[in-house]
Protein backbone atom coordinates (compact mmCIF):
# COMPACT_ATOMS: atom_id res chain seq x y z
CA UNK A 1 0.00 0.00 0.00
CA UNK A 2 1.67 3.30 -1.30
CA UNK A 3 -0.42 6.61 0.03
CA UNK A 4 0.75 9.93 -0.63
CA UNK A 5 0.12 12.48 2.00
CA UNK A 6 0.56 15.25 -0.02
CA UNK A 7 2.27 16.46 -3.26
CA UNK A 8 5.70 15.61 -1.52
CA UNK A 9 5.40 13.04 1.21
CA UNK A 10 3.94 9.56 1.21
CA UNK A 11 4.30 6.45 2.87
CA UNK A 12 4.08 2.97 1.97
CA UNK A 13 3.28 -0.15 4.33
CA UNK A 14 4.31 -3.74 2.84
CA UNK A 15 3.39 -7.10 4.38
CA UNK A 16 4.29 -10.65 3.37
CA UNK A 17 3.24 -14.10 5.08
CA UNK A 18 4.91 -17.38 3.81
CA UNK A 19 4.55 -21.11 5.40
CA UNK A 20 8.03 -22.31 5.50
CA UNK A 21 8.44 -25.48 7.07
CA UNK A 22 7.48 -29.19 7.80
CA UNK A 23 3.81 -28.24 7.65
CA UNK A 24 2.73 -31.71 6.84
CA UNK A 25 3.92 -32.95 10.39
CA UNK A 26 1.34 -32.97 13.26
CA UNK A 27 3.65 -32.01 15.88
CA UNK A 28 4.24 -28.32 13.79
CA UNK A 29 1.42 -25.98 14.24
CA UNK A 30 0.85 -22.91 11.94
CA UNK A 31 2.75 -20.66 14.12
CA UNK A 32 5.29 -22.67 13.96
CA UNK A 33 5.86 -22.40 10.50
CA UNK A 34 4.41 -19.00 9.68
CA UNK A 35 7.15 -16.10 8.58
CA UNK A 36 5.98 -12.52 8.53
CA UNK A 37 7.84 -9.89 6.54
CA UNK A 38 6.55 -6.15 6.77
CA UNK A 39 7.92 -2.74 6.06
CA UNK A 40 6.77 0.68 6.73
CA UNK A 41 8.16 3.58 5.13
CA UNK A 42 8.12 7.71 4.95
CA UNK A 43 9.28 9.61 2.09
CA UNK A 44 9.25 12.32 -0.42
CA UNK A 45 9.03 13.07 -3.66
CA UNK A 46 11.27 15.51 -4.49
CA UNK A 47 10.77 15.35 -8.72
CA UNK A 48 8.67 12.92 -10.70
CA UNK A 49 12.18 11.32 -10.89
CA UNK A 50 13.68 11.58 -7.80
CA UNK A 51 11.79 10.12 -4.00
CA UNK A 52 13.44 8.76 -1.50
CA UNK A 53 12.58 7.75 2.47
CA UNK A 54 13.92 6.16 5.51
CA UNK A 55 11.96 3.21 7.20
CA UNK A 56 12.09 0.07 9.42
CA UNK A 57 11.71 -3.65 8.35
CA UNK A 58 10.37 -6.73 9.68
CA UNK A 59 12.24 -9.50 7.72
CA UNK A 60 14.38 -12.19 7.94
CA UNK A 61 17.47 -10.36 5.80
CA UNK A 62 19.52 -11.62 8.94
CA UNK A 63 18.58 -14.92 8.82
CA UNK A 64 16.02 -14.72 11.90
CA UNK A 65 13.14 -12.74 12.29
CA UNK A 66 15.22 -8.61 12.95
CA UNK A 67 14.03 -5.54 13.43
CA UNK A 68 16.33 -2.94 10.85
CA UNK A 69 16.36 -0.09 9.37
CA UNK A 70 15.70 0.75 5.43
CA UNK A 71 16.61 3.25 3.16
CA UNK A 72 14.28 3.52 -0.19
CA UNK A 73 16.09 5.33 -3.14
CA UNK A 74 14.63 5.88 -6.83
CA UNK A 75 15.94 8.42 -8.67
CA UNK A 76 16.27 8.39 -12.70
CA UNK A 77 19.54 10.80 -13.56
CA UNK A 78 18.10 10.92 -17.23
CA UNK A 79 16.50 9.66 -19.59
CA UNK A 80 19.16 6.41 -19.76
CA UNK A 81 19.99 5.64 -16.14
CA UNK A 82 18.75 5.38 -13.02
CA UNK A 83 19.15 3.61 -9.62
CA UNK A 84 16.80 1.79 -7.66
CA UNK A 85 17.31 0.67 -3.92
CA UNK A 86 15.93 -0.51 -0.93
CA UNK A 87 19.47 -0.51 0.98
CA UNK A 88 20.93 -2.92 2.39
CA UNK A 89 18.41 -5.59 1.28
CA UNK A 90 18.91 -4.41 -2.48
CA UNK A 91 20.63 -2.05 -5.11
CA UNK A 92 20.25 -1.64 -8.37
CA UNK A 93 21.69 0.67 -11.03
CA UNK A 94 18.76 0.76 -14.28
CA UNK A 95 20.31 1.35 -17.40
CA UNK A 96 16.99 2.13 -20.12
CA UNK A 97 17.93 0.45 -23.70
CA UNK A 98 14.95 1.30 -25.11
CA UNK A 99 11.28 2.11 -24.50
CA UNK A 100 10.51 -1.73 -23.99
CA UNK A 101 14.02 -2.79 -22.79
CA UNK A 102 15.60 -2.52 -19.38
CA UNK A 103 18.79 -3.45 -18.39
CA UNK A 104 19.76 -3.70 -14.32
CA UNK A 105 23.06 -4.12 -12.51
CA UNK A 106 23.84 -4.66 -8.85
CA UNK A 107 23.28 -6.70 -5.58
CA UNK A 108 20.51 -8.71 -3.72
CA UNK A 109 20.60 -9.91 0.23
CA UNK A 110 18.01 -12.98 -0.36
CA UNK A 111 17.41 -14.82 2.89
CA UNK A 112 15.32 -18.06 3.90
CA UNK A 113 13.86 -19.43 7.38
CA UNK A 114 12.43 -22.57 7.23
CA UNK A 115 11.30 -24.86 10.85
CA UNK A 116 11.72 -28.87 10.41
CA UNK A 117 10.58 -31.51 12.78
CA UNK A 118 12.82 -34.47 13.42
CA UNK A 119 11.57 -37.84 13.01
CA UNK A 120 14.46 -38.86 15.63
CA UNK A 121 15.40 -36.22 18.03
CA UNK A 122 19.49 -36.37 19.36
CA UNK A 123 21.12 -34.86 21.97
CA UNK A 124 22.85 -31.22 21.73
CA UNK A 125 25.48 -29.86 24.25
CA UNK A 126 22.54 -27.71 25.97
CA UNK A 127 19.68 -30.01 25.18
CA UNK A 128 19.43 -33.87 25.95
CA UNK A 129 16.29 -34.06 23.35
CA UNK A 130 16.39 -31.75 20.12
CA UNK A 131 13.41 -32.25 18.16
CA UNK A 132 13.22 -29.66 15.83
CA UNK A 133 15.69 -27.54 13.71
CA UNK A 134 15.35 -24.19 12.22
CA UNK A 135 17.08 -23.61 8.98
CA UNK A 136 18.75 -20.16 8.16
CA UNK A 137 19.96 -19.27 4.83
CA UNK A 138 21.18 -15.69 3.86
CA UNK A 139 23.20 -15.75 0.44
CA UNK A 140 24.65 -12.24 -1.58
CA UNK A 141 23.31 -11.97 -5.17
CA UNK A 142 25.73 -10.30 -7.67
CA UNK A 143 22.88 -9.54 -10.30
CA UNK A 144 22.87 -8.81 -14.57
CA UNK A 145 19.39 -8.78 -15.04
CA UNK A 146 17.84 -8.33 -18.60
CA UNK A 147 14.01 -7.31 -18.86
CA UNK A 148 11.81 -6.81 -22.54
CA UNK A 149 8.44 -6.80 -23.25
CA UNK A 150 6.94 -9.22 -25.34
CA UNK A 151 2.89 -8.13 -25.29
CA UNK A 152 1.64 -5.08 -23.81
CA UNK A 153 1.06 -6.99 -20.54
CA UNK A 154 3.47 -9.36 -20.69
CA UNK A 155 7.17 -9.51 -20.37
CA UNK A 156 10.37 -11.28 -19.90
CA UNK A 157 13.40 -10.98 -17.81
CA UNK A 158 17.18 -13.08 -18.54
CA UNK A 159 19.70 -12.98 -15.59
CA UNK A 160 22.78 -14.34 -14.41
CA UNK A 161 25.06 -13.43 -11.99
CA UNK A 162 27.41 -14.97 -8.83
CA UNK A 163 25.78 -16.24 -5.63
CA UNK A 164 27.71 -15.77 -2.43
CA UNK A 165 26.81 -18.05 -0.01
CA UNK A 166 27.10 -16.07 3.86
CA UNK A 167 25.08 -18.72 6.04
CA UNK A 168 23.60 -21.97 5.83
CA UNK A 169 22.85 -23.05 8.75
CA UNK A 170 20.80 -25.05 11.74
CA UNK A 171 19.51 -23.98 15.27
CA UNK A 172 17.75 -25.85 17.64
CA UNK A 173 14.27 -24.86 17.40
CA UNK A 174 13.20 -26.44 21.16
CA UNK A 175 14.69 -24.09 23.17
CA UNK A 176 14.99 -20.81 23.68
CA UNK A 177 19.01 -20.56 23.32
CA UNK A 178 18.31 -21.40 20.06
CA UNK A 179 22.03 -22.85 19.42
CA UNK A 180 23.93 -23.42 16.14
CA UNK A 181 23.89 -27.06 15.68
CA UNK A 182 25.38 -27.17 12.34
CA UNK A 183 27.60 -24.70 10.70
CA UNK A 184 28.23 -25.12 7.17
CA UNK A 185 30.76 -24.00 4.67
CA UNK A 186 29.51 -23.50 1.46
CA UNK A 187 30.88 -21.76 -1.40
CA UNK A 188 29.77 -19.37 -3.95
CA UNK A 189 28.11 -20.27 -7.63
CA UNK A 190 27.40 -18.74 -10.74
CA UNK A 191 23.17 -18.68 -11.26
CA UNK A 192 20.95 -18.05 -14.00
CA UNK A 193 17.08 -17.99 -14.38
CA UNK A 194 14.58 -16.81 -17.20
CA UNK A 195 11.35 -15.18 -16.11
CA UNK A 196 7.82 -14.53 -17.30
CA UNK A 197 5.45 -11.55 -15.36
CA UNK A 198 2.41 -9.96 -16.20
CA UNK A 199 1.91 -6.16 -15.87
CA UNK A 200 -0.81 -3.47 -16.36
CA UNK A 201 -1.08 -3.26 -19.85
CA UNK A 202 -0.17 0.30 -20.76
CA UNK A 203 -3.40 1.33 -21.98
CA UNK A 204 -4.90 0.64 -18.89
CA UNK A 205 -2.33 2.96 -17.13
CA UNK A 206 -2.64 6.08 -19.41
CA UNK A 207 -6.97 5.80 -18.91
CA UNK A 208 -5.76 5.61 -14.85
CA UNK A 209 -3.71 8.56 -15.20
CA UNK A 210 -6.19 10.80 -17.53
CA UNK A 211 -9.15 9.76 -14.69
CA UNK A 212 -6.59 11.58 -11.82
CA UNK A 213 -6.29 14.71 -14.10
Amino acid sequence: MIRPVDAVHWYLFRAKTELNGDYNSDELSVSDCLKVTSEFIYGWKRSSTFAWGIGVQLGYNLGRQSLYPVIVYNRTFNPRWGVEALFPARVLVRRNLSSNALLFAGYEVASNNYNIKLRNAFAAPNNSKVTSLELRQIDLKFRLRYERELLSFLWTGIEAGYRYNYQLNAFDRTNNTRDRLIDSQLGGTPYASLDLFIVPPKKLLQKAARRRK
